[in-house]
């Protein structure tokens, strides 16, 4: 267990926001780096694009990406709230998951595998594929489970939750 804080890059602690309520708010329109946090129900197999045939285990998963294409944060984020086209990996997972949860940072520089390294060092969570939402870097992956609700609520006291600033509308 991380005992402290400062174990974490600060860029991953320091002046991102928190949505508790995604379906309610707008995005900045410009460039940066996100955190979905999706809550499975019960678990579920899926085929995702090239990766195949994938078994979901219940629990929070937490992907890590990056917008710095058109639309930015706000036209990734909108894409994420209701996928109607089956694009990125995080995608198939989220057809089937609860968006709970999205923690963003708008910045000029991109954070995606930063974050997910910073991620990798809380022993609560699991990279259940290799190559999900990673197939354009050398990380493992950008897909995390955490399989408890005290596991995530350890999570929370860790992360950017506590830190970030809170947004609404």
């Amino acid at each position: 267990m991380i005992e402290s804080r400062q174990t974490l890059n600060p860029s991953f602690t320091e002046a991102a926001h928190v949505i508790s309520d995604p379906g309610e708010l707008s995005f900045p329109s410009t460039k940066g780096s996100y955190v979905l946090v999706l809550w499975l129900v019960k678990p579920q197999t899926v085929l995702v694009g090239r990766l195949g045939e994938l078994h979901f285990q219940a629990g929070h998963y937490l992907y890590v990406g990056s917008a710095f294409g058109a639309g930015g944060l706000g036209g990734r984020l909108k894409h994420h709230l209701s996928p109607q086209k089956l694009h990125w990996h995080i995608d198939y997972l989220r057809s089937i998951a609860q968006l709970q949860e999205v923690w963003f940072r708008a910045d000029e520089q991109c954070r995606e595998c930063e974050w997910a390294t910073e991620l990798a060092k809380l022993p609560q969570l699991s990279r259940p594929y290799p190559g999900f939402g990673s197939s354009d870097c050398r990380c493992v992956s950008h897909l995390f489970y955490c399989p408890s609700a005290e596991a995530f609520a350890t999570i929370r006291s860790l992360t950017p939750l506590t830190l970030w600033e809170r947004c609404r509308g």
